[in-house]
Order: structure tokens, then C-alpha cells, then sequence
């Protein structure tokens, strides 16, 4: 036989291999995962990528349909909603994206947990250094002249509260079809909106006008809980964010004693239908699902869709690792679900418990060091490159509900010692129920020294460190912004005027 007949046979076996080998894995993959999927459906797992969606709401009970905010997400898309095809005109989102913009760098907006409040001082000054924000010839006071600034913003603002009045409900017309492409250009027009109202909540307090500092309080919980049905990660720290700001005003106006009984009813209401863990815990479905269906109908369609995944990490290697010069078999991709899927219901699924109203820390600890076990396993790549932090995530909504928790029990002490005369020994003296912390399970700590009281959860360590807040450190220096990840969540006051 001659040399080229033998080349021509080797090649043909070769070439038969290599099929038998490809379709064996896809066969094999497959397989795995649709009985991966049936196991899980039978105990009431959902796969189902649209569950996750938020229900309806009609437009003219939609906040997201005003006319500042709707424009915003007026994107052209193709007929399956998986591709851009044209951004709104930025005419029609101008305002929207203007509203507070800020250059330089502005002060601070305080910081509750590390006991700083807001500087007025310094944002009268902000203001005042800037060519584009009105001001007073001469100064006058601290809150006077950033509420004089922010009149500049005032036509927004207040559309915006007229439309909190009118259009109670909302829903974003995010087009969840995109997945991890889903622009969400509205996140940083609620969080600069929520700028606004915070600072003007925060000066009319200074100028003692409590009940105006009210409403730009109640508009600042509003646009945070405008967020609360989007089942993404990006948009739960969001939403956290702009509930920092309105503590930060509820704290202060505690801490200077201005808001009177009616206004503590108020804000109690507002703050008692808050859910903070079930909304992490649909966002966590949302990553797991998202997923599924980016990679077994988006991938069908269009291989191109790979380059969705970089904006996920800092150095995405998703489609190299998988799918280099197309030779990797599609059966590893459905492998690579089967174990993204697992990890998720073995240790996401039990990060957080809403029913329950707990956190688990050790849980992300678990998680983390199963990852080490497999760094370089090919079927785990997906586990690697898609399934959040775990760490920071609990952190984040354990953060945020404890945080909440705190400001509910500091209005429930205030009306208790406006009822008595001083603050109860115990919070158990309180009235009505009381939050749990969610990271013992059992009741917030609580102390009273010299007329003042400290308040505090354990944190993300688990550790009851006698009601000390640990701040970051940057270059060797406190940079007074907690660290969340270290000491309690406090709930204490400085010395009254500091």
C-alpha cells in the first residue's frame, strides 16, 4: 500500500474519530442536563429564564413612564429582544442624564454607620465654586444656599414627586430577553435623582422645616424601592445605595431631634414594607436562569453573543475556554450548566433565606473554598466566570437589612421616649414586634449611656465586637467608610451639633 493511500486511510480514521468523539459529548452533555433539569423540576426548581421577569404594570400607574424616565429605555430591538439595534435619541434622555451631574469632586454624603454626618459647610462651598450652579451673591446659611443651588434641578425633581403622587407602581422596560447585555441606563438617573432629594431632605432639616424634609425623604425611599421587583444584582446594590442615603437622613434628623411624632409614624410605614433579602434572592435566581438561557437558546442562534460575557469579569476567558476556534464540543457547554446549576442550588440558594429572615456567611466561606478544588476543571468554567461573589453579595443584603432593621427600632425608641420620658432599658419594653438581626437570629443589641443609646447587629463576621464599626483603611489611614466586612452595623449618635 502505498504512502498516500496509508496517509488518506489515517486521515479518514482520524476524521471518524473525531466525530464519533464529538457526538458522543454532545450526546453525553446533553443528556446530563436534561436529567439534571428533570430531577430538579421534580422537587420545584423553576428554569423557566421568564419567571424572573416583574409582572405588568399599567402605564399610567407606572413611575417608570413618566416623561423624564421613560425615554431613558427606548432602545430599538430586534423581534426576539436579544439584539440592540439603536439607542433612544439623546435629545429624549438629555435631562434625564443631567440631572445632578456634578464635575470635580463633591463633598461627601455622610456616612451613618461610622457616625459622619453630611457636611453642609463644605457643599455650600461645592456649590458655590461651581460656574454652573446658582447661587446667592452673598452667602448665607449652609441649607439656604444648597437648596438655592438645587433649584437649578427643581422642574425634575418635583415631576418626580407629582408623578410618586400619581403613578404609585413601577416597572422598568428593561429588555430582560439580552441578558448580560441589557443596558440599564436608569440605575445612575435614580441614583443622582436620589442625590438631590437627600441633600435637599438634609438642608431643610438644617433650616428646621421637617415636614418638607419629609418628602424629599419619602421620594428618596420611593425611587430606592422603584428598584425592588428588578431581578438583577446591579440593581439591588443600587437600590441599597440610594436606602444609604435616605438613613443617612433619618439618622440625622434623629440626631438633632427634628422630626416630630407624626413625622416618625410616617417613616416607620415607609420603612416597615421594605423587603431587602427576598429581592436578593430573586436576583440570584435571575443569574442562575439568565444563564440557562443565554446558553441554551441565545448561543443556538448566534455565536457572537460570547462577547456579551465581557463586561462580567475583569478578564473574561469564557470564550476562549470554551469555545476557541469553535472545536469545543457543544456537550461541554450543557456540562458546564449541569454544574453552574448544582453550585447555585448547593450555596446560592442557601446564602439567604427571606422566610426565615437570615443571612449565612459560612455559606459563601463553603463556596469559596469548593472553587478552589476546581480552578482548573473544564466544566466548571462557567461556576468560575458567572456565579457572583458570594461574599458580597450576602454582605450587601445583609447590610441593607440590618440596616433597616436598625432605623425601624431608632424611630420605635424615639416614640417610646417621647411616650416616657427616656428610652427603655431593654428593646423588649418596645412596642409591637421587633426585627431580628439576620445574622444571629436573635435580638439587636442594645445599650443606654448619658441619654444616648447605641444600637447594633453583629455583621458579616459574625462576631458581637461590642458595638464597634470597623472603617476601611486606605494608605495606612481611616478613610471613614465602613468596612462592612469587619466589626457591627452600628446605630449611634454623635455629640448633638457635631
Amino acid at each position: 500500500m502505498s504512502v498516500l493511500k496509508k496517509t488518506a486511510i489515517a486521515g479518514i480514521t482520524i476524521f471518524g474519530a473525531a466525530l464519533a468523539f464529538y457526538a458522543g459529548e454532545n450526546i453525553r452533555g446533553k443528556a446530563s442536563w436534561e436529567n439534571f433539569k428533570k430531577e430538579w423540576e421534580a422537587k420545584g426548581v423553576s428554569f423557566d429564564y421568564r419567571e424572573s421577569f416583574p409582572p405588568a404594570v399599567p402605564s399610567n400607574k407606572n413611575f417608570a413612564h413618566t416623561p423624564l424616565l421613560k425615554p431613558l429605555l427606548e432602545h430599538e430591538w430586534s423581534a426576539d429582544g436579544t439584539e440592540l439595534i439603536k439607542n433612544p435619541p439623546k435629545d429624549a434622555t438629555a435631562r434625564a442624564n443631567k440631572l445632578m451631574a456634578m464635575n470635580g469632586d463633591p463633598p461627601s454624603y455622610g456616612r451613618w454607620m461610622v457616625g459622619q454626618r453630611v457636611n453642609l459647610v463644605k457643599w455650600q462651598q461645592f456649590f458655590r465654586d461651581q460656574k454652573d450652579w446658582p447661587h446667592p451673591e452673598q452667602p448665607g446659611s449652609p441649607g439656604a444656599d444648597i437648596l438655592h443651588a438645587l433649584k437649578k434641578h427643581e422642574p425634575e425633581l418635583s415631576k418626580l414627586a407629582t408623578a410618586m403622587r400619581d403613578r404609585p407602581q413601577c416597572r422598568f422596560d428593561n429588555q430582560y430577553n439580552a441578558t448580560f447585555s441589557m443596558p440599564l441606563p436608569h440605575l445612575s438617573v435614580l441614583r443622582n435623582a436620589s442625590c438631590g432629594t437627600t441633600l435637599r431632605a438634609l438642608a431643610h432639616l438644617a433650616e428646621k422645616e421637617p415636614d418638607t424634609a419629609l418628602a424629599n425623604l419619602q421620594l428618596t425611599l420611593h425611587l430606592s424601592e422603584c428598584l425592588v421587583t428588578e431581578p438583577t444584582l446591579i440593581s439591588q446594590q443600587v437600590r441599597t445605595s440610594i436606602q444609604e442615603m435616605a438613613l443617612q437622613i433619618i439618622w440625622e434628623g434623629l440626631a438633632d431631634s427634628r422630626w416630630q411624632v407624626e413625622h416618625l409614624i410616617a417613616i416607620k410605614k415607609k420603612l416597615a414594607s421594605i423587603q431587602t433579602l427576598a429581592a436578593f434572592e430573586d436576583a440570584m435566581t435571575w443569574e442562575r436562569n439568565a444563564a440557562n438561557f443565554f446558553f441554551t437558546d441565545l448561543l443556538k442562534k448566534d455565536k457572537n453573543v460570547w462577547k456579551q460575557l465581557d463586561p462580567l469579569t475583569d478578564e473574561s476567558h469564557v470564550e476562549e475556554d470554551l469555545d476557541f476556534t469553535g472545536l469545543a464540543p457543544r456537550g461541554w457547554v450543557y456540562q458546564n450548566l449541569v454544574n453552574l446549576n448544582r453550585m447555585h442550588l448547593k450555596f446560592t440558594d442557601r446564602l439567604i433565606d427571606s422566610d426565615a429572615g437570615r443571612i449565612n456567611p459560612q455559606v459563601a466561606l463553603g463556596f469559596k473554598e469548593t472553587m478552589k478544588n476546581k480552578k482548573n476543571k473544564p466544566f466548571y468554567i462557567l461556576c468560575r466566570e458567572l456565579i457572583p461573589a458570594l461574599d458580597k453579595v450576602g454582605l450587601y443584603a445583609g447590610t441593607s437589612r440590618t440596616s433597616v432593621d436598625l432605623a425601624l427600632l431608632a424611630l420605635q425608641l424615639e416614640q417610646y421616649k417621647l411616650k416616657h420620658g427616656s428610652y427603655p432599658k431593654k428593646l423588649n419594653e418596645l412596642e409591637g414586634s421587633t426585627p431580628k438581626d439576620p445574622y444571629s437570629g436573635k435580638e439587636y443589641n442594645f445599650s443606654v449611656e448619658n441619654g444616648r443609646y447605641t444600637l447594633y447587629g453583629l455583621g458579616w463576621n459574625e462576631t458581637d465586637d461590642e458595638g464597634m464599626a470597623e472603617e476601611v483603611i486606605v494608605k495606612g489611614k481611616k478613610s471613614r467608610k465602613a468596612d462592612l466586612s469587619k466589626g457591627d452595623i452600628v446605630w449611634r449618635y454623635p455629640t448633638l451639633g457635631k
